[in-house]
C-alpha cells in the first residue's frame, strides 16, 4: 500500500516492489498512453552512488532496476502496463509509423549514456538518432523533445543546489528543448528541475493534476509535492506556439571528426561460459577504436588474483575459445582490443566460472501455486563431458536469494514449496556435475506467489469493436476479487476496465465478458487479462484479433507427422487468429488421396495425436483452425507417415 512507503533518496535493492504513486497511475487514470523505451545493454551507473566503478548489471525492458525502475512499481503492474515498458527498438518503430504514445521516455545503456569511462560521441550519436527518428516521422509537428542528463557525465557544476525539501535538489545539469515550437535562441533562466518536467506533463495532458497524496486518491508519506515548490519554473516558457512550426533539422549521426588515433578503449564487459578443458569468452567491441581499427584481442584467464598467459587473437570476432584450461578450476577473464596504435585497456573480468562445469540452463520461467511456485527450464545444450548430477533452483524474495533446492536431473520442471504467499519472487537454475557448478540461468519473469495463474482469453471482432471473454484461473486458494482488461494496439495501450467481484459471499463468478468499442477497422488489437486476488496481481492470459469484417484464421504451417502404433502424433506452427481467436483445429487424414473423417480438438495445444487409423496404409494430414468466425483453409499436406 502507498502508506508502506518511506523516504529514501536512495535506490533500494532491485526486486522491490514501490508502492510509491508514480506519474503512470495518474496517466492511466486519465486514459493518456505513455511508453517507456530501454537500450538493453548494461546499466549505465552503479547502484551505490559512491562507488567508482562497479560490476555491469544487465539491462533491459523487462528487468527492473535502478534505470529501469517501471516494473516494480504496483501501479504500473495492477494497471496492467508492464508492456508500456519496451525495447528501444519500439520507440524507432513507432517513430516512423506515427504510433509514438503521448508521453515517451528513453533511458540509455552504459554505452551510450556518456558517463566515464563512456566515450561521449557514442551517446551524441545516439541521442541524434533518436531525435532524427522523430523528426522524420509523422508525429513531428505536435512534438516536444526535453533532453536532459543526470549528472553531465560526472562532469559536476560548482553552484550549490537550492534547497526545496528534506530531499533537496541535485547538482546542476544541461537541459535541451526541442520542438517545432521551441524559442529559437532562447536560454531559459528559471530554476528548473527533473519535476519541471512532471509539471508540463501533469500541466499538458491531465488539466494540471498533481501526484498529491490528498487528491491523487493514494495516500502516501511523500515529504513534499515538488511540482507546487514556489521556486519551480515553468517550462512552457520555453515555447512559442504561436511562431511558425520549426522544420526538421537532421544533424549527423557519424560527423566527420580530427582526432588523432589512439589505442582502443576496453571492450565492452565480457562473459564466459565453461567448456571441456576450455571457456568459451564473449565481448562487446569498444565503444571506439580509438580512430584506427581494430585488428585483434588479448583474452587474459585469472585463477584469483593471478594472471594467466594471455591469448590473442588476430580476428575482429568478439567471440574467441579459450583452450588448455584445468577442469575443476575457476577461471575469470578480461580481454583488451589491439590496433596499429597498441593494446588498450582490461575490461572488467567476467564472473568467475568452473571449467568443465555444465552450460547454463535456459528458458527458465516460474507460474504461481498456494504457497510455492513451479519452475521449468530447458536442459544445458552441453554437460562438457560429465553427466549432470543435479540442479540447483534458487528462489529470490524480493532480490534477496532464498536457500536453493536441489533435484536430481531426471526432470527440467519442479515445484518449488515453502514459499511465501503473496511475495514477489524469481527463480534462477543451475546445473552440477562432477567439475563443478555451472553459471545460473537468467531469472525468471518476476510472479506472485498464491497469486491466479493466466486466465484464457478469447476475443471476436466486429465493426469498430471487439467482445473479450475469459475464463475462470485456478486462483491457487484465494478466490479472485477483480479481474484488470487491458487493450493495446501493437504495443501501445488504449484501455483499461477493472472488473471487481462484489457478490457474498465469496467466492461467485462476474460476467466474464466486456465489450471493447471505438476501435479501428482493419488494425490488429491484442487483450490481456489479469486475475487478481488478495495476495496480488496473476499472470497475464492475451489474445491478438483483427477488428472489423469477420475474417477466418489463416493457414496453418509446418504441419509435421510422426507415426505410431494405429495412430500418429501432429505438430503445427499456429496461424494468425483473424477476427476471432481460435478456439479448435480440425485435423483431416487422407489415406491414399481420400479425406478420411475429420477430428476436431480444442485450442490448447498445437500438438495432437490421432488413434484408430489403419496400420501399414499411408497418410498424410491438413490442419485447419476453427474461430467465431469459421473455419480457416486446410493447411498444405503433411509428410507421410505409416502406421504401425
Amino acid at each position: 500500500m502507498p502508506n508502506s512507503c518511506v523516504n529514501n533518496v536512495s535506490y533500494p535493492l532491485p526486486g522491490n516492489i514501490f508502492a510509491w504513486t508514480d506519474l503512470t497511475y495518474l496517466l492511466h487514470k486519465n486514459a493518456v498512453s505513455w511508453g517507456y523505451y530501454v537500450v538493453a545493454g548494461t546499466e549505465p551507473d552503479c547502484s551505490n552512488s559512491d562507488a567508482l566503478s562497479c560490476n555491469a548489471v544487465a539491462q533491459r525492458a523487462t528487468t527492473p532496476g535502478i534505470w529501469n525502475p517501471l516494473p516494480a512499481f504496483d501501479t504500473v503492474r495492477t494497471d496492467g502496463q508492464l508492456g508500456n515498458v519496451q525495447s528501444v527498438s519500439k520507440f524507432y518503430t513507432a517513430s516512423k509509423a506515427g504510433t509514438l504514445p503521448a508521453v515517451s521516455w528513453v533511458v540509455p545503456s552504459d554505452p551510450v549514456s556518456e558517463h566515464p569511462p563512456s566515450s561521449v560521441g557514442d551517446g551524441q550519436s545516439y541521442v541524434t538518432s533518436l531525435v532524427n527518428a522523430v523528426m522524420r516521422g509523422p508525429d513531428w509537428n505536435s512534438t516536444a523533445i526535453f533532453l536532459n542528463w543526470d549528472d553531465w557525465g560526472g562532469f559536476y557544476d560548482h553552484v550549490l543546489p537550492p534547497s526545496v525539501d528534506q530531499n533537496g535538489y541535485g547538482p546542476r545539469v544541461p537541459g535541451i528543448v526541442i520542438s517545432p515550437y521551441a524559442k529559437q535562441g532562447y536560454i531559459d533562466h528559471q530554476t528548473l528541475s527533473f519535476d519541471a518536467y512532471l509539471k508540463f506533463i501533469e500541466d499538458d495532458f491531465l488539466g494540471g493534476q498533481r501526484l498529491d497524496p490528498a487528491t491523487d486518491g493514494r495516500p502516501d508519506p511523500r515529504p513534499s509535492v515538488r511540482e507546487n515548490v514556489s521556486i519551480l519554473g515553468d517550462l512552457t516558457a520555453d515555447f512559442n506556439f504561436n511562431q511558425t512550426p520549426l522544420p526538421p533539422r537532421l544533424l549527423a549521426v557519424h560527423p566527420v571528426t580530427t582526432l588523432t588515433s589512439s589505442a582502443p578503449f576496453s571492450p565492452t564487459p565480457p562473459s564466459a561460459a565453461p567448456g571441456n578443458t576450455s571457456a568459451t569468452v564473449h565481448w562487446g567491441r569498444p565503444l571506439t577504436d580509438g580512430g584506427s581499427p581494430i585488428t585483434g584481442y588479448v583474452v587474459t584467464p585469472y585463477l584469483g588474483a593471478i594472471a594467466q598467459p594471455a591469448r590473442r587473437f588476430a580476428s575482429a570476432a568478439t567471440t574467441e575459445t579459450v583452450l588448455g584450461l584445468g577442469n575443476g578450476m575457476t577461471y575469470s577473464f578480461a580481454v583488451q582490443a589491439t590496433n596499429v596504435v597498441g593494446d588498450g585497456l582490461q575490461s572488467p573480468r567476467t564472473p568467475p566460472v568452473t571449467v568443465g562445469a555444465p552450460s547454463v540452463p535456459t528458458a527458465a520461467d516460474a507460474s504461481p501455486a498456494d504457497g510455492a511456485a513451479a519452475v521449468r527450464w530447458l536442459a544445458p545444450s552441453s554437460d562438457n563431458g560429465s553427466p549432470i548430477a543435479a540442479y540447483v533452483v534458487t528462489p529470490f524474495l524480493d532480490a534477496i536469494a532464498q536457500p536453493d533446492h536441489f533435484f536430481t536431473p531426471t526432470a527440467t520442471a519442479h515445484t518449488i514449496s515453502g514459499l511465501v504467499n503473496g511475495g514477489s519472487y524469481t527463480f534462477a537454475v543451475a546445473a552440477l556435475n562432477a567439475n563443478g557448478t555451472s553459471l545460473r540461468s537468467d531469472a525468471t519473469v518476476p510472479i506472485v506467489v498464491g497469486a491466479p495463474l493466466a486466465a484464457s482469453v478469447t476475443a471476436t471482432g466486429s465493426a469498430g469493436q471487439a467482445i473479450v471473454s475469459w475464463t475462470a484461473p485456478d486462483n491457487n486458494g484465494s478466490v479472485v476479487t477483480s479481474y484488470v482488461v487491458t487493450t493495446y494496439l501493437g504495443a501501445v495501450q488504449q484501455s483499461t476496465k477493472t472488473h471487481t467481484l462484489t457478490c457474498t459471499p465469496q467466492p461467485c463468478r462476474p460476467a466474464r465478458t466486456w465489450a471493447v468499442t471505438g476501435l479501428t477497422n482493419g488494425r490488429l488489437y491484442t487483450f490481456t487479462v489479469v486475475a487478481v486476488n488478495a495476495r496480488g496481481a496473476g499472470l497475464a492470459g492475451s489474445t491478438t484479433i483483427r477488428v472489423g469484417a469477420s475474417t477466418v484464421p489463416g493457414v496453418s504451417i509446418g504441419v509435421h507427422a510422426m507415426a505410431g502404433v494405429t495412430g500418429a502424433t501432429l505438430s503445427w506452427a499456429a496461424p494468425a487468429n483473424g477476427s476471432a481467436t481460435i478456439t479448435a483445429y480440425v485435423i483431416t487424414p487422407y489415406k491414399a488421396g481420400v479425406a478420411q473423417p475429420a477430428t476436431v480438438f480444442d485450442a490448447k495445444k498445437t500438438t495432437r495425436t490421432l488413434t484408430g487409423l489403419t496400420s501399414g496404409q499411408s497418410y498424410t494430414f491438413t490442419v485447419a483452425a476453427r474461430s467465431a468466425a469459421g473455419t480457416g483453409p486446410e493447411s498444405t499436406p503433411s509428410n507421410a507417415v505409416t502406421p504401425v
